[in-house]
């Protein structure tokens, strides 16, 4: 692990981006641990105590979320799979069959036309 990656993380209101690219460099390596730096007086209170649950808490969120994201993605390209493999069998249910009735117009108009016989010499 490089030093840079080893730099504490100051935590400011709104201040994502270092937690961001903290956790993405978490990706590229195979053990990992998160150690808190705390004053005394800090590391008495309860919140304190509780860190590692509410990191653990925070984490299986962030797991669920990306899970239900992935699950949406997914959903959406199966549904559009589906149009588009049902894109011809719905094109010709609803537009194929006009030239068919156009060609059967033909001879059931021809069905009831009057004929006429002439004689020839």
């Amino acid at each position: 692990m490089s030093a840079e990656s080893r730099t504490p993380i100051y935590r400011r209101e709104g201040d994502d981006t270092l937690i961001a690219i903290r956790l993405r460099e978490a990706r590229s390596h195979p053990r990992l641990r998160l150690v808190a730096h705390l004053p005394a007086q800090e590391a008495a209170k309860e919140e304190a105590r509780t860190l590692t649950d509410s990191m653990h808490t925070y984490f299986a969120y962030r797991e669920r979320e990306l899970r239900a994201d992935i699950a949406r993605g997914l959903r959406v390209g199966f549904v559009s799979l589906g149009w588009v493999a049902m894109w011809r069998p719905m094109e010709a249910l609803l537009y194929d069959w006009w030239p068919l009735v156009s060609r059967r117009r033909v001879p059931r108009r021809q069905a009831f036309i009057p004929v006429e016989v002439w004689v020839t010499a």
